[in-house]
């Protein structure tokens, strides 16, 4: 057994395939767990204080997100206690850069690779960062 924590993974995304996507890739790994999953922002506060997740991989058009709100409801976000890391999550690679994700601790792209994903996740996790994680600018979108 290894003597790193599990790290508690929530994911937060409208589509329950890339939901399910991401739970099967994270729970193949010892050192990770999906705790919970949400398809709507209204359910994504009730599943991190049930679950108290370390990690949350938000996609920033979930599903009652509104774009003229969604800073201040990540706002919202960080302000839980235990406050979880949040690591946003969109298809558009230049989304790293909006004011929606302005205070994330990563970013991913919906296009990585698996091991880029699990990276940012791990980094993430253990805090060990100097700017945060995001895909490489050499990836790019598929829509």
């Amino acid at each position: 057994m290894s003597d790193q924590p599990c790290t508690r993974i929530l994911v937060a995304d409208s589509h329950p395939g890339v939901n399910d996507a991401l739970q099967t890739l994270f729970n193949a790994h010892a050192d990770l767990m999906v705790v919970g999953q949400a398809t709507h922002f209204t359910d994504l506060l009730a599943q991190i204080q049930q679950h108290r997740p370390d990690v949350v991989l938000l996609d920033g058009h979930l599903a009652g997100l509104p774009p003229q709100s969604a800073l201040d409801d990540l706002q919202d976000l960080q302000a839980l206690t235990p406050r979880p890391k949040i690591i946003g999550m969109s298809t558009w690679l230049g989304a790293a850069a909006s004011p929606f994700f302005a205070s994330v601790h990563g970013f991913i792209s919906k296009t990585d690779p698996p091991e880029q994903v699990l990276r940012v996740v791990r980094a993430v996790a253990l805090a060990n960062l100097s700017s945060p994680p995001t895909s490489s600018p050499s990836d790019s979108p598929s829509d």
